[in-house]
């Protein structure tokens, strides 16, 4: 009856689906005990760690259910996923990210989960991860962490700067006019540090993410529309286009130019520059263990028509390939659930129900207290296709920032090729 110890999962092929390797299980005298096979990306060092305990608390309970967790890596893991729906070696259920779920939407690999769901239990989810719950008027997924961005600044820059670290901005204006008082004080001798930073070159989703998407949506960007063609060339896109552009060529050190982005944490770190758009929860992190002498804050989520920032959202979804489903979203319920504060705990990540969030909340320490207040802007993006209009739009985005294009010519590039190779194939 003990907990099931995680087996690493070694993938020589990503083209092909991957091989189940051996894994402890503790095997249960019941005869009439069923297996989960549950596959997992490594989110910790030791994600064992994390899921023994909670397996043996399902057990504890009294479910009537073995649960097999596997890993499997990060890199490829679209492919790997298809490869096994396509072969009918799926696992029962898996780990599903927001960016990834609709591709196996339309693949019909995934369960429709509406059966299993109340209207409380969804109305719970906050609004991002509701969100990210649903393709085409179905369910597929449901939310089990919420890893949204934040923007941070370097609060005794800020002050140097003339600026009060108590204030930072929400309308563009505003942003702008912060980021230019910072870079007049380094001009005049102030301090030392740039304004901002953001990578100037890269593919897929960079530069999109950090220094494009957030402007894109603030100012109401539609991903496609309802004519299902791109929205990357509308009057509102191009101007977030320019907005980026801007913020680049005016706040930027030279050296971004050439930046995919690798090393900007370790330099916001050491104090090279003061205010980072749009970055994960992990730096804080990073910061308290390797920069533990870097004075830092949450700044406000900046917005136009609208404040928004990415809303990263893990779930789970269960495969088609699954003849236990009941079981399966058993395991899945409690992960979501009851085991939801002990999951994200352990892991390091936010719970997405307002309930367990705000039990959550009660013993955080004051900055991530201060980043569950930018929680409610964290949205997603989902389309079968992200990702290829993310390879088509990243280049042409380095493109506008280099000056070698103008924003507008590169949106329009953009969409015209995810209009011709994207929405249309």
């Amino acid at each position: 009856m003990g907990a099931t110890a995680i087996a690493a999962l070694g993938v020589q092929n990503s083209s092909a689906a991957p091989a189940h390797t051996s894994a402890m299980l503790t095997k249960s005298s019941f005869q009439d005990r069923v297996q989960v096979l549950h596959w997992s990306h490594p989110l910790t060092a030791d994600d064992t760690t994390v899921f023994n305990p909670m397996i043996q608390k399902f057990q504890d309970a009294g479910n009537n259910i073995d649960v097999k967790v596997e890993l499997i890596p990060w890199q490829d893991r679209i492919e790997l996923k298809m490869s096994a729906a396509a072969a009918g070696t799926s696992p029962d259920t898996s780990y599903l990210n927001v960016d990834e779920f609709t591709t196996y939407v339309v693949e019909g690999a995934l369960v429709e989960l509406e059966g299993y769901l109340t209207q409380e239990s969804i109305d719970d989810f906050l609004p991002g991860p509701r969100d990210a719950m649903t393709w085409d008027g179905h369910t597929y997924e449901i939310p089990v962490l919420h890893a949204f961005r934040l923007s941070y600044f370097n609060t005794d820059v800020w002050a140097k700067s003339g600026l009060d670290p108590a204030m930072t901005p929400k309308p563009w204006d505003e942003a702008d006019a912060a980021l230019g008082a910072i870079k007049a004080a380094k001009d005049s001798g102030a301090h030392n540090a740039w304004a901002t930073s953001m990578e100037g070159s890269g593919t897929g989703a960079t530069p999109v993410l950090r220094n494009y998407n957030p402007w894109f949506y603030q100012n109401g960007g539609e991903l496609v529309t309802a004519e299902n063609k791109s929205g990357y060339d509308s009057p509102a896109d191009i101007e977030a286009a320019e907005f980026a552009t801007h913020l680049f060529q005016t706040y930027c050190s030279p050296a971004d130019r050439a930046s995919t982005g690798e090393d900007y944490r370790d330099r916001f770190g050491q104090g090279l520059f003061a205010y980072v758009n749009n970055d994960e929860l992990g730096l804080m992190k990073l910061m308290s263990t390797d920069y533990p002498d870097l004075k830092y804050g949450i700044a406000n989520t900046p917005g136009k028509v609208k404040q928004w920032t990415h809303g990263g959202v893990g779930n789970f979804g269960m495969w088609q390939a699954c003849d236990i489903r009941d079981q399966t979203w058993a395991w899945i319920n409690y992960l979501t659930n009851e085991g939801n504060l002990d999951y994200n705990k352990g892991l390091g990540y936010i719970p997405p129900r307002t309930s367990v969030r705000d039990v959550y909340a009660e013993t955080v320490d004051p900055m991530y207290k201060r980043a569950l207040e930018e929680q409610q802007y964290a949205g997603v993006d989902k389309h079968p296709r992200l990702w290829d209009m993310w390879n088509i739009i990243s280049p042409e985005l380095s493109a506008a920032f280099a000056g070698l294009k103008s924003p507008a010519d590169a949106m329009k590039t953009a969409a015209e090729r995810i209009n011709k190779d994207v929405l249309t194939s």
